[in-house]
């Protein structure tokens, strides 16, 4: 049987010379193999940088609190309308007409995990799309079992009016 041979390389000399003092940087005799990046990237990704201005910053930070708010109201005041504990008129203004129909039928008929008990929202989380949109999603609880709750709320012109546009619980 005819075996190919592997040949591996030394590895690299990367220790200081010997007597060298703390503060100097390691002494590499690799042969330069690899090519260096040319790029001004630095790793990070493209979302997390921050706004040149800071006052652009406060302002975005302060839109994503207000359509974290509105969405922790929203999906909390939605769930009560589906455990019968709340009116689904109470929701106008919040969501949509059609999405209002939508969980009045949901509160009319039975839901998956009612039994279980009341629904407990756990925490909400926002992501702006720009603007005036962003996605929301979270979870929420009926007793022992987790389930997930997704949209989408837009604000028009206000950053104050939020409106639930997509739901999906």
């Amino acid at each position: 049987m005819n075996r190919a041979r592997l040949y591996l390389s030394r590895p690299p000399h990367c220790e200081p010379e010997l007597g060298a003092d703390d503060r100097t940087a390691p002494i590499c005799t690799t042969p330069a193999t690899h090519s260096v990046r040319r790029s001004a990237h630095s790793g990070r990704s493209g979302s997390n940088r921050q706004p040149a201005n800071p006052e652009t910053a406060a302002d975005s930070d302060r839109t994503v609190a207000a359509a974290r708010r509105f969405a922790d109201f929203a999906l909390r005041a939605t769930l009560e309308v589906v455990d019968r504990r709340r009116s689904a008129a109470t929701l106008r203004g919040t969501l949509e007409p059609s999405l209002i129909d939508m969980v009045r039928v949901l509160a009319q008929t039975s839901v998956r995990g009612r039994a279980l008990g009341a629904a407990a929202l756990g925490p909400v989380h926002v992501r702006m799309v720009d603007e005036a949109n962003a996605e929301i999603f979270g979870t929420y609880s009926r007793g022992p079992r987790v389930f997930a709750v997704a949209g989408r709320v837009t604000s028009s012109g206000n950053p104050a009016a939020w409106r639930v546009t997509s739901l999906r619980l």
